[in-house]
Formats: C-alpha cells, structure tokens, sequence
C-alpha cells in the first residue's frame, strides 16, 4: 500500500485580501441595513411616546379644570346650605402647588 500524500493548498496574499474584503463587504452592507431598520423602529417609538405624552397632558388640563370648579367658593357654600351649616366669614383657601 503506498501512501498518498495530501499537498495542501498555499494560500495566496491576494486571495486572502479578497476574501477578507469580500467577507467585510456583505458584513457592512449587513450592518448598514440592520441599523436603518433599528433607526426607523426607534423613530416609530419616539414619536407614540410623544402622542402618548400628548393626550396625557391634555388629560391632565382637564382633570385641573375639573377641580377648579369643583373647588369655587358658590358651589361649597352651596352644599353647606343645602345640608343646613353654616359657613363662616373667615375660609382661607390655600391652592395646592
């Protein structure tokens, strides 16, 4: 039986450096795609927290108007006189702020 020998390839400078571009080439274009998408997912979350933030203020100035006029003089004293106190002279109101 004789044994084969199995010469193995030398491989060249120029492959090497063709393949290393080739192989950084599809690496960037891979990159460059996965962090547009990442891009426009963020932008797409920006803009609902925005929306979201929107609609709680406007939420927030109603419910404050709400408890303004709750709060005005005419409607306590009106709720008094109808359970039959009395209110004084004398009510301070201190806004809470």
């Amino acid at each position: 039986m004789r044994k084969t020998n199995k010469r193995k390839k030398k491989m060249n400078i120029y492959t090497l450096a063709t393949r290393l571009f080739i192989i950084s080439a599809v690496l960037f274009l891979m990159t460059s795609v996965f962090l547009r998408a990442y891009n426009s997912y963020l932008n797409v979350k920006i803009h609902d927290y925005k929306a979201s933030i929107a609609t709680m203020k406007k939420e927030n100035e109603m419910v404050r108007m709400e408890v303004n006029q709750l709060s005005t003089y005419d409607r306590i004293s009106s709720f008094t006189k109808a359970e039959g106190m009395s209110m004084s002279v004398n009510i301070i109101n201190i806004p809470n702020e």
